[in-house]
């Protein structure tokens, strides 16, 4: 029987950390004014800050070429933009080369900002974005984090994370 103690114990300890580890942190950020980024529009050389576009919801959408649930996404994110131009805006940031982002979106038209972000930026609330792809934030109005979009989305999710 005292043999059996310490495989008692680590069983007990093994079932409590894994019950503790199950929680959901809370999201990084989320209910809190958006950190800023500088982007950069790759057709214009504009450098971009999310704070430029207070007062308009933005969808921040990290992504990547070689991402298929990226691209797949991106004629949802159109249509959203083509029907809600006055109070939102789209904002495609990738963080690979320029000039690939540029021969993509020329190959695959959106009406939406295609911008470059440094990588190493993705990072406090936005490090989501960091090694998964797609992954979209939305900002508020107000400039406040409202969600974290985790993977592909569907038109009428994105309608959803804005409040229909």
């Amino acid at each position: 029987m005292p043999a059996r103690l310490p495989l008692v114990l680590l069983a007990l300890f093994c079932f409590i950390a894994g019950c503790s580890m199950s929680r959901v942190p809370a999201e990084k950020g989320i209910g809190e004014t958006a950190p800023d980024l500088d982007l950069t529009d790759v057709w214009t050389g504009e450098t971009l800050a999310l704070a430029d576009f207070r007062g308009r919801d933005v969808l921040l959408n990290v992504w990547a070429t070689w991402c298929g649930p990226c691209r797949r996404e991106m004629p949802a994110l159109d249509s959203l933009q083509r029907e809600r131009p006055e109070t939102l805006v789209v904002i495609h940031a990738s963080s690979e080369d320029i000039n690939t982002i540029i021969d993509w979106t020329v190959d695959v038209p959106t009406g939406n900002r295609h911008t470059r972000v440094e990588r190493e930026d993705l990072r406090g609330a936005y490090a989501a974005a960091y090694s998964i792809k797609p992954v979209t934030f939305v900002i508020g109005r107000d400039g406040t984090l409202r969600a974290r979009l985790v993977g592909a989305e569907t038109l009428q999710g994105f309608r959803e994370a804005l409040g229909g």
